[in-house]
């Protein structure tokens, strides 16, 4: 499987099929499920040989810059035809069971198709995540 540009540009794999229970010879078609999960089948070689069906998502992936006094957190609103709306940024200053999340303050303004948040160095860890 594998995702490309409308302009030809920008070719990625995105998975190989195989005879590891993942199923080869994929059916024609893709449903796309919400913004960010694709769902499809295969003729042969599942789990009991008779084929599969599978998921592929695409969550975003966050950058951290550091900026400063201030680290900048930014994450996609789109890549490869996956929509990112909808996801928050959440922060926590411990990951220790049951952690608890915040939903980081302010929002994200999206500037040149990135989703970036600033947010200062207190001395104190944190951990973050993106949330949908």
């Amino acid at each position: 499987m594998f995702a490309v540009n409308t302009d030809g540009t920008g070719f990625a794999s995105l998975h190989s099929f195989g005879l590891d229970g993942g199923g080869i010879i994929p059916d024609d078609g893709l449903v796309l499920s919400g913004n960010n999960t694709l769902y499809g089948t295969t003729r042969d070689y599942g789990t009991v040989v008779y084929g599969t069906v599978f998921s592929l998502s695409f969550r975003p992936q966050p950058t951290i810059t550091l900026s400063g006094t201030s680290v900048i957190l930014s994450w996609p609103t789109h890549v490869a035809g996956f929509d990112y709306t909808g996801f928050t940024l959440q922060s926590t200053t411990s990951l220790v069971s049951p952690a608890l999340w915040s939903t980081n303050s302010p929002a994200p303004v999206v500037v040149n198709g990135q989703n970036p948040v600033t947010n200062p160095i207190s001395g104190t860890r944190k951990f973050y995540r993106l949330s949908q």
